[in-house]
């Protein structure tokens, strides 16, 4: 009997659109898997398609991809008691051992499946023209293969059978999600362990023992060895596959096929309601409904309430709580620890530790969430008479929306908690309440809020659950590829940029207004989503998005119309105050339009790079400071003397590159004539009228100002902040080509056709003698310098 509930579960998940999509997903990620995983991470002559990358490629994404294991494992018992089938499953002669292993198996092979498309997306990927051929070894079938079977199967397997047990024995959606997540709570756990040797047995996912594995592997090694099937890799894999076997062994005792589950009260003292014996006939209070704006508003507030209160009732929420304090346990640790010395838990190090490892908790939850409360009627069969009653579309759905933010807040409320005590704990009582308060709810909260609005859309527009959620985990991965191919503006890129890091002195200083203005925009978007969400929501009978469309619109009253135009004329609106203030009254490039500007920096001044130059021995300025608008006005004084053995009859001046810096009143103390000037890069070259011979002096004045101009979205200009000032050499005009303009990155320079960047001069370069330790510029200089501020400033 066992193999015909195999076969069946095998035909049906093949039927099934989202078995298709999930491979799909699984199979565009490993192209770009490697890239995506080690993103930022120095591999060296580490080839991309060795064993031990691919091994750890595939550990990342199995481990990323639990949500995945968890809809296709958790439901296969769930889906009958969300179908009514139950009693007529329970009825016919099958055992449990026939039942529960049919439908492990036949999941399990589909999932298999499903997460082969991680090999043969890996194998491709190597392939693809993007690559760079040199970064990779021959293909060989093995480098892959190996490593699925040895590190991703055993992953799947463990995962499988979790999820599949919390799905039969609680027959409840919820629980299963929670499942993964304490999954992820306990990976946190083992990275926080300090014995290596126990952190590689006990992490799920493997990383950590494949660092432990080759720790000492030389590059050759690390290359071409095939992952070890012995050691300590062998013993973590021999401990979560007995875990798993353990988890079904008792989800198998624990399970019964009957419907009713409830325990038998034994309270003899029932209380009996009594029978009422009166018939009068009573007559029922008219009740006159309203449909005014404050009553939708009171209905919008007691809705969302409902809903929060609705999820906060359930135990794997108050689960979920108790992971946010293993989190914020797990991530202090090692708080602030270098060179094995610990620093005290000041807050901001707390907020850096949250929110390096909770964004993806947080993300989890969103998804999870946003799922499960766009289909809360529908799976308890109350939608019939919810889709009767006579609620706004709009405040339906906002009313959901606002229900899952008060979650979050609840949770990030939670964790300051937990922060505080921890820091109690610790003897430390500086609990600066107005990081937590920034960094939780001016960072994390709108990245939730925003991606909230995404979740419950696609929800609304899908009508799959699974599906939905699917594409929700496509948009999040769409979104972070798509600005590595050029489309990082933060009016394209969903939800913008993340907020600078908070500094003790500063706060978030000129960042903050850049990022409330990009998120303000991304807002009114959002409310734009959520009534189209409105529109799309399900509503009795009708099916198709075509129809439910047409239906929406024809509900959409004149205040609702109004609503609409006004948030569409406020995100527009927005829109163009954040280009002009990027665009118009700053200049804006794109990291590819950077690229150009180097590479043609180098390709027209490196002709420059070893004439002449003098040096600089003695600088006066006289600095005007003004912090409160972020702008200086220096006059200056150089005293360059030339050491060369040569006559100089030409000075190079480069000024600082960037816009807001402005040189002007260029003078020397003889006569010059303009010979050449590079406009686009700031380079003017100035023909003396009697050459500088050498040991000769030369006096150059000129004068520099900086005025800032709105708000720049990158922000990145902290040389004059309103509680500081901070430049040295590189802010003030210099001589000759300078390097440091160059194209950094060897791909890129690959790519505009540039001769490899040399990091070190040879010893015997006489060319490069001339160069001091700090700079072409001078050797060392004579200083005066006179400085002053805002009237309400101190130096």
């Amino acid at each position: 009997m066992w193999y015909e509930i195999f076969t069946f579960e095998i035909k049906y998940r093949l039927k099934r659109p989202e078995t298709y999509l999930f491979f799909l997903f699984l199979f565009l990620f490993s192209l770009f898997g490697v890239e995506f995983i080690f993103q930022g991470i120095e591999l060296g002559l580490v080839k991309k398609n060795s064993p031990l990358v691919i091994a750890k490629t595939m550990g990342a994404i199995t481990g990323l991809s639990m949500v995945i294991v968890s809809m296709m494992m958790g439901i296969p018992i769930l889906r009958d008691v969300q179908h009514d089938m139950t009693s007529l499953i329970y009825v016919n002669p099958v055992s449990k051992k026939d039942f529960l292993l049919g439908r492990f198996l036949g999941s399990f092979v589909v999932l298999i499946i499903v997460f082969s498309s991680v090999l043969w997306g890996m194998m491709l990927g190597e392939s693809m023209p993007w690559t760079d051929p040199q970064e990779y070894l021959p293909f060989n079938g093995l480098y892959y293969l190996q490593p699925f079977l040895w590190v991703a199967l055993p992953v799947l397997f463990f995962g499988a059978s979790v999820f599949f047990i919390s799905g039969a024995l609680s027959k409840k959606l919820m629980v299963v999600y929670t499942q993964g997540l304490i999954l992820f709570v306990v990976f946190l756990l083992t990275k926080g362990i300090t014995n290596e040797s126990l952190q590689a047995l006990l992490d799920p996912f493997s990383l950590s023992t494949l660092s432990k594995v080759s720790k000492d592997w030389t590059v050759d090694v690390r290359n071409t060895r095939l992952i070890p099937m012995f050691g300590i890799i062998l013993y973590n894999k021999i401990f979560w596959i007995t875990v798993a076997l353990i988890a079904l062994v008792l989800g198998y005792l624990k399970f019964q096929m009957i419907v009713v589950t409830d325990k038998i009260s034994f309270n003899k003292n029932k209380q009996t309601v009594p029978h009422s014996t009166d018939r009068s006939h009573k007559i029922l209070p008219m009740v006159m409904p309203v449909y005014y704006i404050r009553a939708q508003f009171v209905q919008l507030l007691l809705n969302a309430l409902f809903h929060s209160k609705s999820i906060m009732k359930l135990t794997s929420f108050w689960a979920l709580i108790i992971c946010c304090y293993i989190i914020i346990l797990v991530n202090s640790v090692s708080l602030g620890t270098v060179h094995g010395v610990n620093s005290y838990p000041a807050t901001y190090l707390i907020m850096e530790e949250l929110q390096e490892l909770t964004y993806y908790f947080f993300m989890t939850v969103v998804v999870f969430y946003s799922g499960e409360i766009m289909w809360k009627e529908r799976e308890v069969k109350l939608n019939p008479i919810c889709d009767t009653t006579p609620l706004n579309s709009f405040v339906n759905v906002s009313s959901r929306y606002l229900g899952l933010l008060i979650l979050y807040a609840i949770i990030m409320f939670s964790l300051i908690i937990a922060g505080v005590l921890f820091q109690t704990f610790n003897s430390f009582y500086n609990y600066e309440l107005k990081v937590y308060f920034f960094g939780f709810f001016v960072e994390i909260f709108p990245y939730l809020a925003l991606y909230t609005s995404v979740t419950m859309f696609f929800q609304a527009l899908i009508r799959n659950k699974f599906l939905a959620i699917l594409a929700t985990i496509s948009f999040v991965v769409i979104n972070v590829v798509i600005s590595t191919f050029g489309l990082e503006h933060v009016l394209l890129n969903f939800g913008g940029h993340s907020l600078a890091g908070y500094s003790d002195m500063n706060g978030y200083g000129h960042f903050l207004t850049a990022y409330l203005w990009v998120k303000m925009y991304w807002f009114f978007f959002s409310m734009l989503l959520l009534i189209l969400t409105g529109i799309l929501m399900e509503n009795g009978v009708e099916a198709g998005w075509k129809k439910r469309l047409k239906r929406g619109i024809n509900q959409i009253s004149k205040p609702m119309a109004i609503f609409c135009m006004t948030g569409l004329s406020l995100f527009i609106g927005t829109g163009t105050y954040i280009f002009y203030n990027s665009h118009i009254l700053n200049e804006y490039h794109t990291k590819g339009e950077e690229n150009n500007f180097r590479a043609g920096y180098e390709k027209a001044l490196k002709q420059f790079e070893y004439i002449p130059q003098p040096k600089i021995v003695d600088v006066q300025l006289n600095i005007e400071l003004y912090p409160s608008k972020r702008a200086y006005d220096i006059s200056c004084q150089y005293v360059v003397i030339n050491t060369s053995q040569y006559p100089i009859c030409d000075i190079h001046l480069q000024k600082r590159i960037d816009s807001k810096v402005i040189l002007s009143d260029v003078t020397f103390d003889r006569s010059v004539t303009v010979n050449h000037k590079y406009q686009k890069y700031h380079y003017i070259i100035y023909e003396l009228s009697q050459s500088l011979s050498p040991g000769d002096t030369l006096r150059i004045f000129f004068r520099q100002t900086l005025v800032q101009n709105g708000f720049d979205i990158h922000g990145s200009e902290t040389d004059v902040v309103n509680n500081g000032t901070f430049f040295d050499n590189p802010t003030l005009p210099g001589f000759g080509y300078q390097k440091k303009y160059e194209l950094q990155d060897e791909e890129d320079r690959k790519d505009f056709g540039l001769s490899p960047r040399v990091s070190k001069a040879k010893r015997d370069d006489i060319k490069e003698w001339s160069n001091a330790r700090n700079g072409s510029d001078s050797d060392g200089v004579n200083l005066q310098m006179i400085i002053g501020t805002d009237s309400y400033k101190q130096l």
